[in-house]
């Protein structure tokens, strides 16, 4: 948990860093880094919501599947 809260942290330090050099240069509006920003979050939301039901599907299965067994 400590190690994915850094890594958010890192990760969002660099995306705004990367956002700060685009709109300097003139290439994008601060509306387009916080676009990318928020459709990046959702999709990694989704991924881990998706994800998390997988796996306690599989777990579930797992279990019934042991327990089934003499």
């Amino acid at each position: 948990v400590v190690l994915a809260g850094r890594m958010l942290v890192l990760v969002m330090l660099l995306g705004s860093l990367f956002a700060w050099v685009q709109m300097v240069r003139g290439a994008h509006y601060l509306s387009h880094s916080l676009w990318t920003a928020w459709l990046c979050w959702v999709m990694a939301w989704l991924t881990a919501v998706i994800l998390g039901r997988q796996l306690a599907h599989k777990r579930q299965v797992g279990v019934l599947a042991t327990s089934a067994a003499p």
